[in-house]
């Protein structure tokens, strides 16, 4: 779906699976700062697709996507535009 609008990158990783609803933005805090620390990378953009609709730290990278449809072209053009990506630029 990325790639079909525009997307010239890849997804380089995901949080681990460990995270439950109560403690999400903690556990994507200390990834990020894993990231930071351990290997000195610090993500020019991502983005966030979680169906937990609160995530009020990383408003400006989240995208949510209801469990109940799962992941729509909407929500990648929304991502998109997070990631800087528009308009097949």
């Amino acid at each position: 779906m990325l790639k079909s609008r525009g997307a010239t990158f890849e997804v380089s990783d995901k949080t681990p699976a460990k995270m439950s609803y109560r403690m999400r933005q903690s556990d994507i805090r200390e990834y990020l700062d894993d990231l930071k620390h351990d290997e000195g990378v610090v993500p020019e953009a991502f983005v966030i697709f979680d169906d937990y609709e609160k995530f009020p730290n990383y408003a400006a990278n989240f995208v949510y996507t209801p469990e109940k449809t799962g992941l729509t072209q909407e929500h990648v053009d929304q991502a998109l535009k997070i990631l800087g990506v528009e308009d097949g630029k």
